[in-house]
């Protein structure tokens, strides 16, 4: 039975309520992480495309921001799960995945 995201964001709230010291100390390596992407984010964007094996990659900007769309395949919920997870992806180091 796969989990829904909802159960996901559950199951997020009830790991930071058993240990609130850890989760406080893993939001700010999550935080520092993610302010060493900035200079990264367009490289990031297009490697989750080729990740997903697409074909076209595109970006369109409106007024207060911009959207990125590719046709690889979709996320599943383990992609989402990596995604909040930094320990949870499936790719490895030198572009494969595990």
């Amino acid at each position: 039975m796969s989990q829904s995201l909802e159960e996901l964001r559950q199951d997020f709230i009830q790991e930071a309520r058993n240990a609130p010291k850890l989760f406080r100390d893993l939001a700010k390596i999550e935080q520092y992480l993610a302010e060493s992407y900035k200079t990264r984010a367009f490289i990031e964007l297009i490697q989750n495309a080729d990740d997903a094996q697409a074909v076209t990659f595109g970006i369109c900007d409106f007024e207060g921001g911009f959207a990125v769309g590719n046709d690889g395949r979709p996320f599943t919920f383990e992609d989402v799960e990596a995604l909040c997870r930094s320990g949870a992806s499936h790719k490895q180091r030198g572009g494969g995945i595990r």
